[in-house]
């Protein structure tokens, strides 16, 4: 079989991580008058990774890449005296329009994709300026400027590291987000305080209770950290389910792949006072939630998203195995 032309192939590579299954995938386009052979008898898993491996398509991926990674730039560029100025005029004290003219950048990063796709969906609060405690499941790094997309600030607890970056570090400090350091228990400790006093001026605060990006694709444990926050100053809880960055930007590479068909939920928020739990109870109320809409998404059981689920099956089956069960 032989394709030329504008013709179209869709590649699913499953791949098994132990008992955990990731289906990925994506839709690869080939360009006009780009010729690619499919050999006799070769099935359609075989002939996307023949394309994968192919220079015409390794050019595309570059040229595409450098292309947004150029937009980016410049988008950084033109928003950097724009934010001046706003941070200038803003006297509110908890610097809400700096903020968010921070994430209208981290909007305009994700449309400046074209391979990024994306649908948000749920009930989002009447009122954001009651402030609420966000909190996300972390795939990778194209999670912060997707999340922007949701048309409110919030004060993000970030990297320390990040915070020192050119320019983006800088408009990190305008806007009040909140950096930490995790090796230092000073600096975790300063974020409960710095994180107290965005909440007291009406600014939401966003957290990724994972602490990094997850490894597989699947959830990852939540700290308990966001939830005595949230506890503690009797803040709700506005959960946040988001699928489809894991390949949007692989780790360690600058390259844009394949299309990712990236979806947002805002869930309902969770009132802490009216639950009355303590700091677990709450954490595992609200990772559940994420757990299960991230299934549900994926079409998937939920031990197959669930990190904690997969460990507790890899261990039973290790178990009977050495039983002779």
């Amino acid at each position: 079989m032989y394709l030329t032309d504008w013709s179209y192939l869709r590649a699913i590579a499953v791949t098994e991580h132990t008992s955990h299954k990731a289906y990925l995938a994506g839709e690869l386009t080939l360009c006009k008058r780009i010729n690619f052979w499919i050999l006799p008898n070769q099935g359609w898993f075989e002939a996307s990774l023949s394309l994968l491996s192919s220079p015409h398509f390794y050019n595309m991926v570059v040229l595409r890449s450098i292309w947004v990674w150029f937009s980016i730039s410049a988008l950084i560029l033109l928003w950097a005296p724009m934010m001046g100025i706003v941070y200038l005029v803003d006297r509110d004290p908890g610097k809400y329009r700096t903020g968010r003219m921070f994430r209208r950048l981290g909007a305009a990063m994700t449309r400046a994709n074209p391979l990024w796709q994306f649908v948000i969906t749920g009930n989002f609060p009447a009122n954001m300026r009651n402030p609420y405690l966000v909190i996300s499941n972390h795939q990778s790094v194209a999670d912060i400027p997707v999340l922007s997309l949701l048309p409110w600030d919030m004060k993000w607890v970030g990297k320390k590291s990040v915070f020192s970056l050119p320019i983006l570090g800088w408009m990190m400090r305008l806007s009040r987000d909140i950096p930490v350091d995790r090796t230092s228990v000073r600096s975790r400790a300063k974020v409960f305080i710095d994180s107290k006093d965005r909440l007291k001026h009406g600014v939401s605060v966003f957290i990724f209770p994972e602490g990094t990006r997850s490894p597989d694709g699947r959830i990852q444990p939540f700290s308990d950290g966001p939830f005595s926050l949230a506890i503690k100053h009797g803040v709700p809880i506005l959960p946040i389910a988001l699928d489809g960055t894991f390949n949007a930007l692989p780790k360690k590479s600058w390259k844009f792949r394949v299309k990712s068909d990236i979806k947002i939920h805002v869930l309902d928020p969770v009132d802490v006072a009216g639950l009355g739990l303590k700091a677990p109870e709450l954490r595992d109320h609200v990772r559940r939630q994420i757990v299960e809409k991230v299934a549900s998404w994926r079409h998937v059981d939920v031990a197959d998203v669930d990190s904690l689920l997969s460990q507790v099956n890899e261990t039973d089956q290790v178990y009977a195995k050495g039983s002779g069960v």
